[in-house]
């Protein structure tokens, strides 16, 4: 038995990396209709990534800066009632968004034009088991951290920090061309450590909340994977 195994079933780990998984994919596929499907133009995208990040046409760099300045709002809420269904998916959705915008970012880096991008984009590659991975680890490590609001909320202040670091080594590699349309390159390493970063939390507030529900995973709310402007509504994907 693992360690992960150890605190939570391997059933609802792995569920767990379903959900977020199937989280991201659902994003993907809504983008591409409503109205942030200009983030799928691969071409200016990708020039508009190397602009400096406070020029207001870099328009991925702007993503990240909404996402992450709301979120200590929505920790807020969350906070306030940790039992309500809608703040607990609010506050999930926070890292699942910034995840799949890291996600994106990757792509844009990697795929060599449009045709490319979409093609990856549809794969989801290794993504999977990148999650996986990610929400295993984590989940091993929670016995030696006190799962409660005041450690969260520090959690969420590291990741932000980290977040906006790494995205300041990720805009020079842009400003660089140096590594676009490559499998591995130091823009990439910092792009899947966001990645993992984000997961892991998202991981750490489902934990949290399941813990808050009597341990019923089943009962840990999402919110649909489309913009907080379109009024996402709660869904359960922990149940089967």
């Amino acid at each position: 038995m693992t360690n992960a195994e150890a605190l939570l079933p391997q059933g609802e780990i792995l569920k767990i990396t379903d959900g977020i998984v199937d989280w991201v994919q659902a994003e993907r596929q809504v983008s591409n209709t409503d109205r942030n499907n200009y983030l799928d133009r691969f071409d200016e995208q990708r020039r508009l990534l190397a602009l400096p990040m406070d020029n207001p046409a870099n328009q991925m760099v702007n993503k990240l800066f909404s996402h992450i300045q709301r979120l200590p709002i929505w920790f807020e809420a969350f906070a306030s009632d940790p039992n309500d269904d809608y703040q607990t998916g609010k506050i999930i959705f926070s890292p699942l968004m910034l995840l799949s915008g890291r996600y994106r970012e990757q792509l844009f880096f990697q795929a060599t034009d449009q045709e490319d991008y979409y093609r990856r984009k549809a794969a989801l590659g290794d993504l999977k088991v990148e999650v996986g991975d990610a929400v295993a680890h984590r989940i091993s490590t929670l016995g030696e951290t006190e799962l409660d609001l005041p450690t969260l909320q520090a959690t969420s202040q590291v990741c932000i920090k980290t977040a906006l670091k790494a995205e300041e080594e990720i805009n020079l590699r842009a400003a660089s061309g140096e590594d676009f349309g490559l499998e591995e390159s130091p823009a990439l390493a910092s792009i899947r450590a966001g990645e993992r970063l984000w997961t892991e939390f998202a991981a750490d507030l489902i934990v949290y909340a399941r813990q808050v529900r009597g341990g019923n995973l089943a009962a840990v709310p999402l919110l649909e994977a489309k913009s907080i402007s379109d009024e996402p509504q709660v869904y359960y994907p922990f149940t089967t």
